[in-house]
């Protein structure tokens, strides 16, 4: 992927509140490949 004035400018135009709830699901999906206990969640590490 080219970087350009126009995709720094969308990049910056962003904000935490609305990355925020993909993030987390990402790192779920991976917690699930990984867990290794019955409960273990991203919300009981935090």
């Amino acid at each position: 992927m080219k970087v350009t004035a126009e995709h720094n400018a969308r990049i910056a135009g962003l904000t935490f509140s609305s990355v925020y709830p993909h993030y987390v699901n990402k790192i779920e999906k991976r917690s699930d490949k990984r867990r290794t206990a019955p409960g273990d969640t991203l919300a009981d590490r935090l």
